[in-house]
């Protein structure tokens, strides 16, 4: 039960493994996060400039 791994992952890691994930694996999980932060960094951006634009 220590396996976690979902139906469409090839892939399978343990809690208790001390490998690492495949580079391809890692490669796509750092894209996400840089969209995600892209995201988020232009939500408060916007966010910003409207309240810029209510009290300015």
């Amino acid at each position: 039960m220590a396996a976690t791994a979902t139906a469409k992952n090839e892939h399978v890691f343990t809690t208790n493994s001390t490998s690492s994930p495949p580079p391809e694996i890692l490669e796509t999980a750092t894209n996400f996060v840089d969209e995600v932060i892209k995201e988020a960094e232009e939500i408060a951006r916007k966010k910003q400039v409207r309240s810029q634009g209510d009290f300015g």
